[in-house]
């Protein structure tokens, strides 16, 4: 069978689709995904086939000016005429799945283009989610800015999922669609490949926690959410590892001598065995840690966090909601006790309820 994989170009949307990708081909079926520039390498850097939807397009590039310019106009989360990327990859995309004709789609839900060829030549499409809060009207949304697009090549509408696949815990779970069936899968952290490095073994008996705000947040709004790593990570004995971009490193001060910063890690692998994270809120970092059975805490809490929290106890909401309330001047003492204390016991069962879940390989519905 042959299987195409929408891989939008940006980390938190390409990375979660890649493990169920390698599933299906190392159960013999063709695999092919769709991305774009340097994350076609990546893809590919995988194990996995790539063809490039549009070659040279700066994906990361169009998306911190796209950011910028929301915080600019005070937008905050309104849906604006924004396709994710979809709307570059749809031309070279569409032609080439005619010739290659996929038996199946699966896409992420932001990856709307994989709808669209999916209508135009009547090809089963599943979707799959990254995260929590996945709802209909924030796809359709999405898919609505496609519809120029749609016209064009002569599509009326997006056909209905054949199922939806969900990677989330049930209790954190509020995916929502138009009645399709949901399959429960494993979520299964693929963060990119590295050779080992000898840093990377634990200090005996000290504690670590890796703090991260991913590749666009600290580009777009500056540093002032780790202020204070800066400013107080030397109250703690923990050895601390602070994952920024090199492009994101203009405003960083001096940092005290327990923290070590780098630039990209595999999370998943470097989680394993880590105390802590602390990082700007997104799905994919959310999930990662709690596959590896460590306490994720945001700063701030976003939106997300709510079923999180809700699904870990009371006492772990009333210690988000209390580190949203200061989140720029936290004390670094405090986060890590509340990282600590309150949220490792959940984290640890939450790990045991995900890895009770079908795994990428065996979900082989068709």
């Amino acid at each position: 069978m042959r299987i195409l994989f929408v891989g939008p170009p940006l980390y938190g949307l390409l990375y979660p689709v890649l493990s169920f990708a390698q599933a299906f081909r190392v159960n013999g079926h063709e695999v092919l995904i769709a991305s774009s520039g340097k994350f076609a390498q990546k893809a590919a850097e995988a194990g996995l086939v790539v063809f490039d939807v549009a070659p040279g397009f700066d994906s990361e590039s169009d998306h911190r000016h796209r950011e910028a310019w929301r915080k600019e106009s005070h937008i905050g989360t309104k849906m604006e005429n924004f396709s994710f990327i979809s709307e570059e990859m749809a031309g070279l995309l569409v032609e080439f799945a005619g010739h290659w004709r996929p038996d199946l789609i699966i896409y992420p839900p932001l990856g709307v283009v994989g709808p669209l060829i999916a209508a135009k030549y009547s090809i089963p499409v599943v979707m799959q989610t990254i995260g929590f809060g996945h709802m209909p009207r924030h796809i359709k949304g999405v898919a609505k800015s496609l519809s120029d697009t749609y016209r064009r090549h002569g599509v009326n509408t997006p056909p209905k999922d054949l199922t939806c696949i969900d990677v989330t815990p049930p209790s954190m779970s509020i995916l929502k669609n138009d009645g399709e069936p949901i399959i429960l899968m494993q979520y299964v952290p693929y963060n990119g490949s590295a050779v080992w490095e000898e840093w990377w073994k634990r200090s005996p008996g000290r504690k670590r926690l890796l703090v991260s705000l991913g590749t666009v947040k600290p580009i777009v709004d500056g540093l002032d959410l780790i202020s204070w790593v800066m400013d107080s990570a030397r109250e703690v004995d923990a050895e601390i590892i602070l994952n920024l971009p090199a492009n994101a490193r203009s405003d960083l001060r001096c940092l005290p001598s327990n923290v070590r910063l780098v630039g990209w890690i595999p999370m998943g692998v470097f989680l394993n065995g880590a105390d802590g994270f602390i990082h700007h809120g997104d799905a994919g970092n959310t999930l990662t840690a709690l596959h590896a059975g460590i306490a994720p805490l945001a700063t701030p809490p976003p939106a997300v966090y709510s079923p999180v929290a809700t699904a870990y106890a009371p006492e772990v909401a009333k210690a988000l909601a209390t580190a949203a309330t200061s989140s720029v001047y936290l004390n670094f003492r405090v986060v890590f006790l509340i990282s600590l204390q309150f949220l490792c016991p959940y984290a640890e069962i939450t790990a045991n309820v995900m890895g009770e879940r079908w795994k990428p390989y065996s979900m082989f519905f068709i």
